[in-house]
């Protein structure tokens, strides 16, 4: 084996959990919606906006979910505007014969800083104002059918948006970028990719160590950010080029101002050649288009398809490595999954060599490891190669040694939950139920905790070994 061992960093610390608590700091708090009173009862009460969020984020949103204020007309709108801060501000139009614009042009002139949306319930509104849609990139667009995911959507899209640029410096957290200038189709297909990003991230969430592990873990998250023409989607994927996990491309779009039926095509062109091993999804409503994408990207979608659903879900999990870890000799056949990291770490050992050569090869691992947040493993692990090895039982060592010393880092100086279906037996301290600890037990736990956030001692000491008892 090439001179590679399982940890070159001489601080092996567990960034992927500590740099949780610095993650997401811009929150969508305060909303305003300024639109008819039967839109605002529809929106705050019927879908439950606040309790949808808790439900379904977990405390993604800490203990405040977003508070919805709502105005009927644009002068009341400036007049609130000017003495409250609002985070994000929601525009429907109250008249079906107004400019959808009206409200969204006089806002933007005298707040310029505050996120905005126009949600309206028909398209056709739009051909009231076609020229302000085309040019005006400030005013995210979507249509309202009643779908109570949108609103959630909606709100984690613009957290995304005022957060991707600290949360990937931060902690490399990853990025999907999705094309489309279709407002019906991006109210349709967002939901669906939240909800799918959301459902992994839980997963994940039951192999954390504790409550407060959960909760902050869901701010490591995938972003998604939203493009409608080439040259947003272009700018994005520059931007965050190192971070990026998918790009999610329609087919037809503006490209130079003007609407380009070729434009998806030369985008995926693009990107495959600066990034070739990315995955890429093509979407379109026209079935023409499947031939051509499918020379340019993994997978090709209409969006039409009453299995839609499902078919992202299975882009997701192929491609991008979401759910289970399924361990398949060359042929595809199945020889075991795990679910988690200690499951895999005892597993590797007795999965037949020429599977786990044909994942390495292929970078199933880190690719795994990525969709999970365990990004500084992921990173390490990316630039290994399996020429680097001399065989596969070396390689085999190399992944067990790394899992291992991830998973021990991790679990030092916290005090871990104990589960019946996941108890891991090397773990320094773990507590069993909801009770206060007594005397003896928040004595270890305190110096468990000392020792784990003290990487001074080890340098300190570098020939000694500081422990505590393995303590349940």
């Amino acid at each position: 084996m090439k001179n590679i061992k399982p940890d070159e960093s001489s601080e092996d610390t567990d960034l992927s959990f500590k740099v949780f608590h610095d993650l997401m700091p811009k929150r969508v708090g305060k909303i305003l919606l300024v639109s008819s009173p039967y839109d605002a009862f529809i929106m705050e009460e019927e879908g439950r906006l606040a309790e949808r969020i808790i439900h379904e984020y977990r405390g993604l949103n800490l203990s405040r979910p977003p508070r919805i204020t709502w105005v009927s007309s644009i002068e009341d709108a400036l007049t609130i505007l000017s003495k409250s801060k609002f985070d994000l501000i929601i525009t429907m139009p109250v008249r079906d014969t107004a400019d959808p614009y009206i409200f969204h042009r006089k806002i933007q002139k005298k707040f310029p800083q505050i996120q905005m949306i126009l949600l309206v319930h028909d398209t056709g509104i739009l051909s009231l104002a076609p020229e302000h849609r085309k040019t005006d990139s400030t005013c995210r667009l979507f249509v309202w059918n009643g779908n109570t995911d949108l609103l959630l959507s909606m709100i984690k899209s613009t957290e995304d948006q005022m957060n991707v640029y600290h949360d990937t410096k931060r902690a490399m957290v990853r990025v999907i970028i999705l094309v489309e200038d279709s407002p019906e189709y991006r109210s349709s297909i967002l939901p669906l990719l939240y909800r799918e990003i959301v459902t992994q991230t839980q997963k994940i969430m039951d192999d954390s160590l504790n409550e407060e592990h959960r909760i902050l873990r869901m701010r490591a998250r995938p972003k998604i950010l939203i493009a409608e023409n080439f040259e947003e989607a272009e700018t994005l994927f520059h931007k965050y080029k190192p971070y990026i996990l998918s790009v999610f491309s329609d087919v037809r779009f503006f490209k130079n101002g003007n609407l380009d039926d070729h434009a998806g095509f030369r985008l995926c062109e693009m990107i495959k050649k600066e990034k070739p091993g990315l995955p890429l999804l093509m979407l379109s409503s026209d079935n023409s288009n499947r031939k051509k994408a499918l020379e340019i990207a993994n997978v090709f979608l209409n969006k039409n398809s009453p299995s839609l659903h499902m078919e992202i879900r299975t882009f997701l999990e192929q491609y991008l490595a979401f759910g289970d870890f399924i361990f398949r000799l060359p042929t595809g056949e199945e020889v075991a999954r795990v679910s988690n990291l200690y499951q895999m770490e005892k597993a590797i050992p007795s999965i037949p060599d020429e599977s786990v050569y044909f994942h390495a090869e292929k970078d199933h691992f880190s690719t795994w490891l990525m969709a999970r947040s365990e990004i500084q493993l992921a990173s390490k692990l990316q630039p290994v190669h399996t020429t680097d090895f001399s065989s596969t039982r070396e390689i085999k060592q190399y992944l067990v040694a790394c899992l291992r010393k991830k998973r021990k880092s991790r679990h030092r100086g916290v005090i871990t939950d104990f589960s019946s279906d996941g108890f891991y037996p090397d773990l320094d301290f773990t507590k069993i139920g909801n009770g206060s600890l007594g005397g003896k037990g928040r004595g270890l736990a305190f110096l468990s905790s000392f020792l784990g956030s003290n990487r001074s001692l080890w340098k300190k000491f570098p020939s000694a070994r500081i422990t505590i008892p393995k303590t349940l």
